[in-house]
């Protein structure tokens, strides 16, 4: 596979006859060939172009028919869809910036020029008095949602939560076009697309996309189980396992299988019965070629070769 490193070497020649082969699986940003074609997305379709994104965040000219690659891989795609939302975020900032210093600042100008057209020519003009000027009361550090009542020591926290009772979802992935209420969502999300991994445990060579995700497996090393289930007593890492816990005392059963009609406490067990009608053996055991649909089946059956 010829990679950006590759491609420094070659011939014109050899690079023409490179993109004329390969100009629907070559990433016209990084230059990687995808083994899969269906990994990569051209630049030139859809409701909003990827080409007019890409132009608008780099300094450079894409022409739809112009002999170059018109796809992208989804890795690039992301990065896109990321730089895509700081450019936004930036002119959108700028934008209510300049609103707000340029009106206050037209507002001034005016009033001094107006002074100054009214001071008689014969008068001795004498420099303008200094004023205090007084403070403007700070704002208040509490701020309410009026549907719940839920208080936010910041108004941006509070307009972000308004959102969810809205509905409003205004960041969009632009690889699977899921939508999120905040930048921070957007980008843990895409590194379900890159595979990105920034949290490490020092304990164990695992890593995880997102620091909740870390704490929670930290608490398998220290033992750690805070969520107690007032019912049974039964202790839990995190609230959400507790919570689907409970789901266990009420009977509520919200995942429902589209094949069978059977339903069940949680996704995983869902996930769990699901190969039931799929056939998929998922586990494999490395001592044998045999294969398993459940990852405790194969834990009971590497026993054997104990």
């Amino acid at each position: 596979m010829a990679t950006l490193e590759d491609l420094k070497f070659y011939p014109q020649n050899q690079l023409n006859y490179y993109y004329d082969q390969n100009s629907s699986t070559v990433c016209r940003i990084c230059l990687e060939k995808a083994q899969n074609s269906k990994k990569m997305c051209n630049i030139f379709e859809g409701n909003e172009p990827i080409f007019t994104m890409i132009m608008s965040c780099a300094s450079i000219q894409i022409l739809q028919g112009d002999g170059l690659p018109n796809t992208i891989c989804q890795k690039c795609l992301a990065k896109l869809n990321v730089a895509w939302q700081f450019k936004l975020q930036c002119e959108s900032s700028d934008l209510r910036l300049r609103q707000f210093y340029t009106d206050s600042t037209v507002l001034s100008f005016t009033e001094t020029e107006k002074n100054f057209d009214e001071t008689p020519a014969t008068s001795q003009v004498k420099p303008p008095e200094t004023k205090k000027t007084k403070k403007r009361p700070k704002e208040s550090n509490i701020h309410q949602c009026e549907t719940c009542g839920k208080i936010f020591n910041r108004r941006e926290y509070l307009t972000q939560h308004i959102r969810i009772h809205t509905g409003e979802k205004p960041y969009c992935c632009h690889i699977c076009e899921k939508r999120f209420i905040n930048s921070g969502h957007l980008t843990t999300h895409m590194r379900t697309h890159t595979g990105e991994r920034p949290h490490a445990c020092s304990l164990c060579p695992k890593a995880f996309s997102t620091r909740q995700e870390l704490h929670k497996h930290t608490m398998v090393h220290n033992g750690e189980r805070p969520f107690v289930c007032t019912t049974c007593g039964k202790c839990f890492g995190s609230s959400s396992n507790l919570y689907s816990h409970l789901r266990h005392h009420t009977g509520e059963k919200n995942f429902t299988c589209e094949h069978c009609g059977k339903a069940f406490y949680t996704k995983q067990e869902l996930k769990q019965h699901l190969v039931v009608h799929t056939g998929e053996k998922a586990f494999g055991c490395k001592f044998c070629s045999k294969r398993f649909s459940q990852s405790a089946h194969l834990r009971r059956h590497l026993k054997l070769h104990a």
